[in-house]
């Protein structure tokens, strides 16, 4: 039987349905149209703003990205098994990342999904970058080991950085509750950006090398060092010049 193969994009956004048209089984999608995250035109399969709990009957194939935001999706099996593009399926109701695509060509965002791991995530992401907001992830474990780019805004669930892959370049993680800088490799190209709901007792595992900035909340840490002495400490540590820390509150 020959594979089904639609050369446009598909654009099925905000259409109210709750189940993905059985002809798109097996499909796969090669067309073009406005790009999610540049003025390129978009490639792939634009599901966003249904109803849809389940992705039955969604394409194997997409050539371009996969948006599958604001819907209602409970789980990501009988998804695409290989997305050239950017993969989003931010603001659903996902539990697990069970069913994700093998290969993925661009960003994953999974952002405002009750997940409590990142197991399922593909070994690499040939992009980079992972945005992981306002889940419940407790740890990094499972996180794919190339990711570069690592946005954890709002995870207050968010215990340790165990897990944090080594090439890590910039990490955001405002809003979390982890006490440690364990976990963290020991340098980074680029910055650092963590406001805790707990305090730190120490800076045991802080990088000793940063590309960039290294942003901190002072609440977290000065029940036991005072601000200047805070300073200090982190410059006799890494290699970074008091301007490029930041202390916020």
């Amino acid at each position: 039987m020959a594979t089904k193969v639609i050369e446009d994009y598909v654009n099925l956004t905000s259409l109210h349905i709750s189940e993905l048209p059985e002809f798109l089984k097996d499909v796969q999608i090669r067309g073009s149209g406005k790009s999610y995250y540049s003025t390129e035109r978009f490639t792939g399969f634009n599901i966003s703003g249904n109803k849809l709990t389940s992705l039955k009957n969604c394409p194997s194939v997409i050539g371009g990205d996969f948006l599958a935001r604001n819907c209602k999706l409970k789980s990501l099996v009988g998804g695409p098994n290989y997305v050239a593009g950017h993969y989003i399926v931010e603001h659903n109701r996902l539990t697990s990342l069970e069913g994700m695509a093998h290969t993925i060509g661009g960003n994953v965002d999974i952002s405002y999904n009750p997940i409590t791991s990142l197991k399922h995530l593909p070994v690499s992401l040939a992009y980079r970058n992972l945005t992981a907001m306002y889940t419940k992830l407790v740890t990094l474990e499972h996180c794919p080991k190339n990711v570069q780019n690592l946005f954890l805004d709002g995870n207050h669930t968010l215990m340790s950085f165990e897990g944090c892959p080594d090439n890590i370049s910039h990490l955001s993680a405002t809003g979390c509750s982890v006490d440690s800088f364990k976990g963290l490799p020991n340098a980074m190209r680029g910055s650092l950006t963590i406001t805790s709901e707990r305090n730190f007792n120490s800076l045991d595992g802080l990088p000793g090398y940063f590309g960039n900035t290294l942003t901190l909340y002072y609440g977290n840490f000065k029940h036991f060092i005072g601000e200047d002495e805070l300073i200090k400490q982190i410059i006799l540590r890494t290699n970074l010049g008091s301007q490029q820390i930041i202390l916020l509150g």
